[in-house]
């Protein structure tokens, strides 16, 4: 009897803990750039898109994408859409309409595999205004215009990966 204590004991503390080992399988961060000849001259923008494996939200299968993009010094009480582009096809993060100072932002769960990412005028099919690409570059910081992919877990086989803060 006591050996089956001890075994649901530590079934159950396994249970508890689990979400402490979620493991961050993309860390993606991002700083945007103005794109040229758009007239948003002084806009700004920056983010994360996290793939979490044994999140603890998502579509039930122990993974959650948390998606964060901020800007400021664009047209006020506009509409703009966040996306992402994964071979050459654009998709919707989230979209947000900007307050009186242009400043807005927006939060989403999606799968949003970057590729490169732009905020757009509008919708989908907007007109780009802010930019970030994939760096390759080894300087590990966060430049204008660049996405800077910081999860490890994702690609390597490392079974002793840890959370980062994202």
């Amino acid at each position: 009897m006591r050996k089956y204590l001890l075994g649901v004991l530590a079934i159950a503390v396994f249970a508890v803990a689990a979400p402490a080992f979620a493991v961050h399988e993309a860390n993606n961060q991002f700083n945007l750039a103005v794109v040229a000849g758009t007239g948003q001259a002084g806009s700004d923008g920056s983010g994360y898109s996290n793939f979490i494996k044994g999140g603890a939200t998502g579509n039930g299968d122990g993974a959650a994408w948390q998606n964060y993009v901020q800007v400021s010094g664009l047209k006020a009480n506009t509409m703009y859409t966040w996306v992402g582009i994964a071979m050459g096809t654009a998709s919707t993060i989230c979209s947000f309409t900007t307050d009186a100072s242009g400043s807005g932002s927006c939060s989403s769960s999606v799968n949003s595999r970057l590729g490169s990412t732009e905020i757009r005028e509008g919708g989908v099919g907007g007109v780009p205004v802010l930019r970030a690409v994939s760096s390759t570059d080894a300087d590990n910081k966060v430049e204008d215009g660049e996405i800077e992919r910081r999860g490890t877990c994702r690609f390597d086989d490392n079974p002793g990966c840890q959370a980062q803060n994202g």
